[in-house]
């Protein structure tokens, strides 16, 4: 990642960290920490980061009205961190203990309950920063379509574990729902904030519908390539979950039938261990099916950016930016 986005991203950290912690003030310690548990560990901000480019880039000059939008996206991830951490079981996340290892799944259920809440309240202080009502409406609609289909590609994502297999357009209608969506919202957000006309809203939307399915896709790589300390959760999550990420999906189908057969069996075994999981990785490796990830990964960026391309930005920097940041999700290494 270049200096000049490094810096761009951390003002944007800086402005949203701050509306956040700002506007999550409600008065109960316990909850308040715990909502607020993995926004204070840190993390990429690589969705704020999409709402400022994309508003800023298409023209819209009130920092302070992206500051809010670009904050009530990064709280509606959050919530959906927290609830997918139960559903998981996961322990760690972002290098922290999950927040309900820490306060208790009841209490957690709430902090999530609590930041869905605030990603609207927050949204909606648009208005009082200068944006019309009819634009705030059409991002709030936005944000919360987003958090309809993410809901539903959880819960896909969960029946999936069920099954002793899954298909690639399964897991693609998967992902766009779980993770494109909220990147296809972040780039309508910005683009409505900026006052830009249909057709530019939804070529935006198309662009960061493909950089999400990158984003997914890079994921489940490095779920099973980075260590835990780097990815700052649990390595081979996914496979002691028996998810059906796209590596398992390629490699099942690649691999000869006995090695398909065995990882199959492996990701479907409720006593996984750590000589198993071993073995699924290698049968996962040597198949190619890493690499095959790579490629689709980079060739849908290649289709984000394309479409960016064919956008006219009022601010030719944002646009380069934005461009880089795409090329940042495919090639990043946490």
């Amino acid at each position: 990642m270049s200096e000049p986005l490094k810096s761009y991203i951390a003002r944007v950290a800086s402005l949203v960290d701050d509306v956040i912690m700002k506007e999550v003030a409600v008065g109960h310690q316990g909850l308040r920490d715990a909502a607020l548990h993995y926004v204070r560990a840190g993390g990429k901000r690589l969705r704020p980061a999409i709402v400022f480019l994309v508003g800023e880039g298409l023209g819209c000059a009130n920092e302070a009205a992206l500051s809010y939008a670009a904050a009530s996206v990064e709280i509606l991830h959050t919530y959906t961190l927290i609830h997918d951490d139960i559903m998981d079981r996961d322990t760690v996340r972002r290098g922290v203990p999950t927040v309900h290892v820490v306060w208790g799944e009841p209490m957690a259920i709430l902090a999530g309950d609590l930041l869905y809440a605030y990603s609207l309240h927050t949204l909606l202080k648009c208005v009082e920063l200068g944006l019309d009502v009819e634009r705030v409406y059409r991002m709030a609609k936005e944000l919360t379509r987003a958090a309809i289909a993410l809901a539903e590609g959880q819960a896909m994502d969960m029946d999936f574990e069920k099954r002793s297999a899954v298909s690639l357009s399964e897991y693609m209608a998967m992902i766009e729902r779980k993770t494109a969506a909220l990147f296809e919202a972040c780039g309508a957000i910005g683009a409505i904030a900026a006052g830009a006309d249909q057709k530019a809203t939804e070529r935006i939307k198309l662009a960061m519908r493909y950089a999400g399915l990158a984003f997914q896709i890079v994921d489940d790589i490095l779920g099973i390539t980075v260590d835990t300390e780097k990815l700052g959760k649990p390595r081979y999550s996914d496979i002691r979950e028996g998810k059906k990420t796209l590596p398992i999906i390629i490699a099942v189908e690649r691999s000869e039938p006995s090695e398909a057969e065995e990882l199959l069996r492996i990701l479907n075994s409720d006593s996984k261990t750590e000589e198993s999981i071993e073995k699924a990785i290698r049968i996962i490796e040597n198949c190619g099916a890493v690499d095959e990830c790579r490629k689709i990964a980079r060739e849908y960026a290649s289709k984000a950016i394309d479409v960016i391309e064919s956008i006219e930005f009022a601010n030719e920097g944002r646009k380069e930016l934005l461009k880089e940041l795409i090329n940042f999700i495919v090639n990043r290494g946490y």
